[in-house]
């Protein structure tokens, strides 16, 4: 179940939702946030794990600001959550919860290449 998350001013127009299980658990340290608003509570250690884009990323922060009082980062892509889920499925190694449309193909292809994620 989707969740609407109402942005800082209250406005619906630009309000995010929170993306359907496994990737909507508030406890995560890390947030996707798509380009059609959709937002994946992922684990940073998972990410990392899976592609070396998001290992480097990280590896340049530093350690005062992994601990800072913000307990959640915020990471804006540029993909929608269509991707993303998919993506995340792969890094994740969950099975797909549908076969994946032909025209999401190349789309899928161009984002794992992006951000280094085999699969």
């Amino acid at each position: 179940m989707e969740k609407t998350i109402p942005n800082d001013s209250g406005s619906s127009d630009t309000a995010t939702t929170l993306a359907s299980a496994p990737f909507n658990n508030p406890h995560t340290d890390l947030t996707i946030h798509t380009s059609d608003n959709i937002e994946f509570c992922v684990e940073n250690l998972i990410l990392c794990g899976a592609s070396p884009f998001f290992a480097n990323m990280f590896s340049l922060l530093s350690p005062a600001s992994v601990k800072s009082s913000t307990p959640v980062e915020v990471i804006d892509v540029s993909e929608p959550s269509v991707i993303w889920d998919r993506l995340l499925r792969i890094t994740y190694a969950l099975p797909p919860p549908t076969p994946i449309a032909y025209d999401q193909l190349w789309p899928l292809f161009e984002a794992a290449q992006k951000y280094d994620i085999p699969g």
